[in-house]
């Protein structure tokens, strides 16, 4: 296969077979099918089904090997002469020599690809195996020239047909013989092989009107005539090549035809024969039977081949056998319930009445007690038709009507078409030819039951023994191959498997099916020589010296693959600490390596070996005096009286030295070498001991090395590595690691006893596990890092195999109390030295915000670089800050803040703002217990091609705030209502809202309100753009249920609070819009002049249940209270625009969606907590309805690039019918009269976005992008989707503006960009911001898909020609 072209199966091994590496693995034997299967070299699997097929064709294979030595020039003739060597048949002899007699699960072809003359890497090119046949045929016959199987090839596969042309007038008939050696058999429009041989032998085709013959007895003459052809004799073997590739002319591309296309196994081509010898031969030597078929998977480019061959000749062995009666007792124990299963329709009634019913009324069924789709149809088609015929097209309508079940929404999903599902179910429906009728089948028993009585337990105990006979592996057509003689196998490269016959039948369609078949006559011997008996003997002599020589190999293989090192140690070599061994230094490139196969050695051999090895003479004259004296203690233990024991040791790489532990004790002088020594073996040794059995024993004393890091007393960060066992408890590591540290920083004056220093250690240092693991397997270099606090309740009798900690792991130390001395000691810790740490160094910015507010306004801001691991803690990294500010402050004093915007100037800021709102609104506060690496993540990521980006960070005054206290740092702003004021709170997860409250107006010294005013003080959460997200009415809970996050940003203000699952409404009205002096003005000008003062009316507090048809009422109520005179109104959710001066409360808005969904309610409108609503009065009734979209809409000119404020109109989309661009055009075309109907083609539309200062122009999205996928039925479907206006990118929706331009006859352009409708004000504000390059990006994009016609073509590599290089022998 191309995609596969240097890994096809047996592509592993696709060695010559006369080399072989000593290193790799040999070949295996033959698997137990006792067939050879054949490598591919690469692209060689068409070459391979070809070979097997000729191998087992027995009588190519027969008469090949009957080739004398002489006539294939390996031995010199009787006169002396030497013949030219017949490569190709030497190589097929050999070859299939090896494959029948060669004690190997697969054969190369190098050798007889070699003899074809392909050196140019022929191997690796995809071939045709249809012309492979054909090219190989004609190589083998000409090398067989001048020898007695010269017409091999001829007398096997030669046949020959007549061409006759009937002249109708003079009835003579014209003929031209043909000799074949394979049929072309056509697939296209054919259902199988005898209708494709029917139309090639006995159709007639009529030459008439202007296609007639010009016969020479009728004087040259056109006639009509008869054209058709006949066989005139059949070759014992039979080729037939199915045409599968076709080329079609609509897309000049090939491709395979996969349709269905049966062959039968045995075949009668007599009907095919010419008439004049019809009624000569007889039915024997016309009939053929199958017995290969090559297989094609894939496409008509490429693809993989292999063969179902049938083993006539008896030689492999049909391993199915074993599997079929081993499924024949699983049927067994099935058979008597499959007796008991009667074929029934079951009709479940709805009362118990029914059941006295006739059963040609009838029954009122209970539909939804039936679970299967086809107990469904069985009960309603006999209810309704009994065994008449029913329209398959009325069958679904009436079973929703009748049953209220529809097919095509509950089964179809999973059951597909009904049709398709009564065609699968055809035992019990039969469906006609024409596919439009069906009936059902009479079945044994019609059980009439009522659904209260109904048991279910019965049936679907029957289902359940119905879909278990099912799932049985074999059918009985599968099973009755048992009784044959000659059975079918699946070739496939270097892999064998035993197949059914069913199996053949899979390859009728597909994208893998049938490409070739072979047939053979049946009336040929099937019974054939003994090959040894016909093999020539130099392939006799060169078989048995191969498999000699594979079996001294594979023995001299296994023998490598099971022979194991074993480096044996004295006891005296080891020293044992805290229960761990450590080899002696001098003792480590001084063991005894002895040798073992481990699949007959046993422990007791053991003692032979390493006795052989220390009595044996070494190579040189002298030996060495300590290797001797070595040598003389090995043997006097092992010879000793007192027994000793053979020790299992287990080397682990430790951080610094390899660390011992005595995995197990061999005590079973039995015990293989196989079981103790695994694949992994290498860190494995032998201690012969008398005394170091004393020690613990086991996995769970497995040394882990750790390392440890702390700060020395001058404040260096240092590490070192401590040892322990993995059952080690915590408690104890701490106490180790802390006795240390004090006797460190003490200088080990501290005259305390061992318990002492270990009870001390653990209340004095507080210590962290951090575990560095690999990220993902995608990327092992990549680190996560966790880290564990292992305070005194949760970890310290907990093992470090619990904890799963390993090698390499880090534990570090915090101690507040001896950090505070040595800043109270003024130490010059100002600069601080580079470690190396196993995480990355990142370089952060410290600004020191302890001085005084004048000396920071003076613009001397000081400030330090800093480096600290990413998987550091926000702690350690103020600590590292106030030593390099040599400041004498206390941890408690102080905190660390993070800038938002890391692209500010902190000089301007200081100078711009007081020194509270700089820390408070341009930093946040950081918990100390978090991650330096969460904290800069974000911007690392952000600044990912920067080198050094630049990471500011505050050293701010004030407590630290911790997050495993549940401590929760707020911004809090003031509503307009209140004043402009701003305050930074801390407060706690556990604290209510209620509290939170308190808390900040006693920060912000409010003045409490009125008792007996509504309106109190209470919170608003927003978001990050500044709308409000919630209100927090609920002053009971907690902060924590609030989802509250730490910095977030909340808002106090004034007012009746809004009690839960209410909704807080504004009603406003806009003031009077007085026009514009001028027509043609910029759109800002217009939209500012649009979003006049709106005046507040009244604020109500209403349920969220409320239906807005409720509303409406409750609004007219209110309108008529305030005697505002109106016809009509309409409610419009209104955005609020942000303005500098809010001292009045009149507010500046942008109109948005049109509330008209009367029956939904306010929670089903999604409106939130606190709403604004305009009340736009009409001056006639409300006729907006579900399906339009209300739209502002301006006209702009593109000359000028200004708009008409006269134009401005709020128009009615009406999208009953799509909300396509055709349908916005016809709704301008509507509400501007000036249009004509002929001008919407040069109609563009943009719609305007006010955050961004953007417009986006609206395209038919079906016109500009390629169809994907399959077409919908009917309907344009996909198009409608595509083109939805609704829908992204535009989302074009009620309130929106929209501008429209009608561009002049002489311009040629057909569509325009954004730009052409921005203003010059527009296209400053965005070159300011700096964000038209995307837009930019996707102009361009569109403006090449454009241009772009049709599909890129796929590159195909070219392809070349079947070669085959045969020397001239016709002169031998």
């Amino acid at each position: 296969m191309l995609e596969d072209l240097f890994t096809e199966s047996g592509g592993e091994n696709s060695s010559r077979i006369n080399t072989f590496d000593s290193k790799a693995k040999p070949l295996g034997k033959r698997k137990n099918t006792n067939f050879s299967g054949i490598v591919n070299q690469g692209a060689t699997c068409y070459l391979n089904s070809l070979l097997q097929t000729l191998l087992l064709t027995k009588e190519f294979r027969e008469n090949l090997f009957s080739l004398s030595d002489v006539e294939l020039g390996l031995a010199p003739s009787k006169n002396g002469q030497q013949a030219k060597l017949r490569v190709i048949p030497v190589e097929l002899q050999r070859l299939f020599s090896q494959l029948l007699f060669l004690d190997q699960e697969a054969c190369s072809t190098s050798r007889l690809t070699d003899s074809f003359g392909w050196s140019n890497n022929e191997e690796l090119q995809q071939h045709d195996v249809q012309e492979l046949n054909r090219i190989l045929f004609t190589a083998i016959e000409q090398s067989l020239v001048n020898t007695k199987q010269s017409k091999l090839i001829q007398n096997l596969y030669r046949g020959t047909c007549i061409n006759k042309i009937k002249c109708l007038s003079c009835l003579n008939v014209f003929e031209r013989e043909e000799e074949f050696l394979d049929l072309a058999v056509s697939v296209q429009g054919s259902p199988n092989l005898n209708n494709s041989l029917h139309n090639s032998f006995v159709i007639r085709e009529k030459l008439e009107g202007n296609n007639k013959y010009r016969c020479e007895k009728c004087n040259n003459q056109y006639c009509d005539a008869e054209k058709y052809c006949q066989l005139k004799s059949l070759p014992p073997i039979l080729t037939l090549s199915l045409l599968r590739f076709t080329y079609n002319l609509t897309t000049f591309q090939r491709i395979k035809e996969t349709g269905r296309f049966e062959f039968p196994f045995e075949i009668n081509l007599k009907e095919y024969m010419e008439d004049s010898i019809k009624s000569k031969i007889s039915n024997d030597s016309t009939i053929y039977e199958l017995f290969s078929v090559i297989i094609h998977s894939g496409s008509a480019y490429g693809g993989h081949y292999h063969c179902y061959i049938r083993d006539f000749d008896k030689i492999g062995k049909w391993t199915l056998a074993d599997e079929i009666t081993e499924e024949l007792n699983k049927k067994s124990d099935t058979s008597e319930f499959d007796d008991r299963i009667p074929k029934e329709i079951v009709l479940i009634c709805l009362d118990d009445d029914d059941q006295q019913r006739n059963d040609k009324d009838l029954v009122n069924l209970d539909y939804l007690k039936y679970e299967k789709p086809l107990d469904l149809l069985k009960a309603f088609v006999y209810n309704r038709y009994k065994y008449d015929e029913f329209r398959l097209e009325n069958i679904c309508a009436d079973l929703t009507r009748e049953t209220g079940v529809s097919w095509n929404k509950r089964f179809k999903a999973k059951y597909g078409p009904i049709e398709k599902f009564l065609r699968k179910n055809d035992d019990t429906f039969g469906v006609n030819q024409d596919g439009r009728s069906a009936k059902l089948k009479i079945h044994d028993e019609i059980r009439l039951v009522s659904g209260a009585n109904f048991n279910f337990n019965e049936t679907n105990e029957c289902i359940k023994k119905e879909e278990t006979k099912k799932k049985l592996k074999f059918s009985d057509e599968d099973i009755a191959e048992l009784n044959t003689d000659y059975h079918w196998y699946d070739f496939d490269d270097a892999r064998i498997t035993p197949i059914c016959t069913s199996k053949i039948k899979s390859q009728f369609e597909g994208k893998e099916s049938a490409y070739m078949l072979f047939y053979r006559k049946k009336s040929l011997s099937k019974s054939s020589k003994n090959v040894l008996t016909i093999l020539p003997n130099w392939l006799k002599t060169e078989i048995d010296n191969e498999n000699n020589r594979l079996q001294n190999v594979r023995e001299e293989y296994e023998k490598s693959l099971n022979s194991i090192k074993i480096e044996c140690y004295l006891e005296t070599d080891f020293y044992a600490e805290k229960n761990i061994l450590y080899l002696k230094k001098k003792y480590q490139e001084k063991s005894f390596a002895i040798f073992c196969d481990k699949r007959f050695d046993i422990v007791e051999n053991l003692k032979e070996h390493l006795t052989r090895y220390c009595t044996e003479q070494n190579d040189s004259d002298k030996i060495d005096q300590e290797i001797q004296e070595r040598r003389e203690k090995f043997l006097e233990i092992l010879f000793d009286e007192v027994p000793f024991n053979w020790l299992l040791v287990e080397r682990v790489q430790g951080l610094s030295e390899p660390n011992f532990y005595i995995k197990k004790i061999l005590s079973d002088p039995s015990e293989l070498m196989s079981n103790i020594f695994t694949n992994d073996h290498k860190n494995l040794l032998l201690i012969i001991s008398k005394n170091l059995d004393k020690l613990p024993i086991g996995d769970e004393f497995m040394p882990i090395s750790i390392w440890f890091k702390y700060y020395d007393p001058t404040f260096d960060i240092k590490q070192k590595s401590f040892q322990f066992t993995c059952n080690t408890i915590i408690k104890q590591v701490k106490q180790e690691l802390g006795s240390y540290l004090l006797n460190i920083q003490s200088g080990y004056q501290l005259d305390l006893t061992d318990e002492e220093l270990q009870d001390l250690s653990c209340q004095s240092f507080t210590f962290n596990l951090i575990k560095s693991r690999p990220s993902s397997i995608i990327n092992p270099n990549e680190n996560r890092t966790d880290t564990i606090l292992l305070d005194q309740s949760n970890y310290d009798h907990r093992s470090l195999k619990e904890l799963d900690v390993h090698n390499g792991d880090t534990i570090t130390v915090e101690s507040e109390e001896i950090i505070n001395q040595l800043f109270e000691k003024k130490m010059d810790l100002s600069s601080l030295k580079d470690a190396h740490f196993s995480n990355r160094l990142i370089k952060v910015n410290v600004i020191n915000f302890l001085l005084s507010e004048d000396e920071l306004k003076s613009g001397n801001v000081p400030s330090c670089e800093l480096f600290i691991e990413e998987s550091d803690t926000v702690k350690n990294m103020r600590i590292m800050a106030i030593s390099s500010f040599e400041n004498g402050a206390s941890l408690d004093q102080f905190h660390l803040r993070f800038l938002l915007d890391q692209d500010l100037d902190m000089v301007s800021m200081v100078q711009n703002f007081n020194i509270q709102d700089t820390q408070t609104k341009f930093f946040n506060a950081l918990y100390d217990d978090s991650l330096v690496g969460e904290i800069v993540e974000p911007i690392l990521k952000k600044a990912f091609s920067i080198d050094e980006p630049k990471l500011i960070f505050l050293l701010s005054p004030g407590k630290a705030p911790l997050q495993s206290n549940g401590d929760l740092v707020l911004k809090c702003c003031t509503d307009k209502c209140i004043g402009d004021l701003f305050v930074e709170i801390l407060t706690n997860l556990n604290e209510t809202v209620g509290q939170l409250t308190e808390k900040i107006c006693s920060q912000l010294n409010l003045e409490p309100l009125d008792a007996n005013d509504e309106s109190v003080y209470y919170l608003r959460k927003l978001d990050w753009l500044g709308d409000v997200e919630s209100v927090l009415n609920d002053l009971n809970q907690q902060c924590s249920e609030t989802k509250l996050k730490n910095s977030q940003t909340i808002q106090l203000t004034k007012g009746v609070l809004i009690p839960p699952n209410n909704i807080k409404i504004k009603l406003w009205l806009c003031g009077k819009i007085e026009p514009l002096d001028k027509d043609e003005v910029v759109l800002n000008e217009l939209i500012d002049n649009r979003q006049k003062d709106f005046r507040l009316i009244k604020e109500i507090i209403v349920s969220n249940e409320v239906k807005l048809d409720d509303l409406k009422l409750l609004v007219t109520s209110i309108l008529s209270e305030s005697q505002i005179e109106f016809i009509d109104f309409r409610l419009r959710i209104l955005k609020s625009v942000a303005k500098e001066d809010w001292s009045d409360l009149s507010s500046k808005f942008i109109r948005k969606k049109a509330l008209i969904e009367w029956h939904h309610s306010l929670k089903q409108l999604h409106l939130t907590q606190e709403t604004d609503l305009e009340i736009e009065l009409l001056d006639q009734d409300d006729s907006i309805n579900q399906g339009v979209v209300l739209l502002d809409c301006v006209r702009f000119d593109l000359k000028t690039r200004l708009c008409s404020s006269k134009s401005f109109k709020q128009i009615f989309w009406n999208i009953n019918n799509g909300a396509t661009l055709a349908s916005l055009k016809d709704s301008i075309l509507k509400s501007y009269l000036d249009l004509e109907p002929g001008e919407a083609f040069r109609i563009h539309i943009a719609k305007r976005f006010y955050e961004k200062y953007q417009w986006i122009v609206l395209r038919d999205m079906a016109e500009t992008q390629p169809q994907k996928g399959k077409k919908k039925k009917g309907s344009n479907a996909a198009q409608n989707t595509r083109s939805n206006l609704k829908q992204g990118p535009f989302h074009l929706g009620n309130g929106d503006l929209i501008t429209f331009t009608v561009i002049d006859p002489t311009d040629n352009r057909t569509s325009l960009t954004p730009q052409d409708f921005m203003s010059s004000e527009d296209l400053d504000f965005m070159n300011k911001k700096n964000i038209t390059e995307a837009e930019i990006n996707r102009i361009r994009k569109d403006k090449q898909s454009k241009d772009q016609k049709g599909k890129k073509e796929v590159y195909r590599r070219p392809e070349v020609g079947i070669k085959i290089k045969i020397d001239d022998f016709s002169k031998d």
